[in-house]
């Protein structure tokens, strides 16, 4: 899931990149956007929604290139500042993280076993 946030006029796009372009924020998780929320004022009235990974994917990133908006990954502080990426380098980092995960093994669970002693 990624997380952003809306209000009744939609999902925010402020100014970025010394005022020339525009950044619309999202969050790996709901916490994070909760700390928005409560600690920026400008943000202060709007509601925090997810989106499943396969849509921001798909639908999202590729709007947002379409819209030359750039993805805010993460904001945080009480301006809510942080990375600023193009759509196409935010689904490359994505994807290259998917591919680490699939190469990198589970840990595995170590199992002990206790071995009883019979009175003789």
């Amino acid at each position: 899931m990624v997380w952003t946030i809306r209000d009744t006029t939609g999902v925010p796009a402020p100014l970025v990149d010394r005022g020339e372009r525009r950044a619309m924020p999202f969050w790996s998780t709901s916490s994070r956007v909760e700390r928005i929320l409560v600690t920026v004022p400008a943000y202060a009235d709007f509601k925090q929604f997810n989106i499943s990974l396969a849509d921001w994917r798909t639908r999202w990133l590729t709007g947002l290139e379409l819209d030359r908006l750039l993805v805010g990954i993460n904001w945080s502080g009480d301006r809510a500042v942080g990375y600023d990426l193009e759509p196409a380098e935010a689904l490359a980092r994505l994807q290259a993280l998917e591919d680490l995960a699939k190469e990198t093994p589970a840990p595995q669970r170590r199992t002990t076993s206790r071995s009883r002693q019979r009175p003789a």
